[in-house]
């Protein structure tokens, strides 16, 4: 089920960006504000999940260190999916 949309964003835009972004929402087979929507939303998941730095608390520094410090865990089905080729590889 989708989303409910209660909040209001409002842009200005050229007139050759509306163009732009009307013919490709219709190219879509979208509506204007579901193509803008989407693609805004996509973009902005994108440019969080290339953040290189992260901000953390001390609380949460220590306890990400002790996390890296922790001897490692043998894992049996790991090792075995990690020891045969990729699907890439042909």
């Amino acid at each position: 089920m989708p989303e409910s949309r209660s909040e209001r964003l409002q842009l200005r835009i050229s007139p050759l960006q509306r163009e732009i972004l009307t013919a490709a929402a219709e190219a879509q087979h979208q509506t204007l504000t579901d193509y803008v929507v989407s693609h805004a939303v996509q973009a902005a998941k994108q440019d969080l999940a290339d953040r290189r730095f992260f901000g953390i608390d001390d609380a949460a520094w220590t306890e990400f260190n002790a996390l890296l410090e922790r001897p490692a865990e043998h894992k049996p089905k790991l090792e075995k999916l990690l020891s045969q080729p990729g699907p890439w590889v042909k």
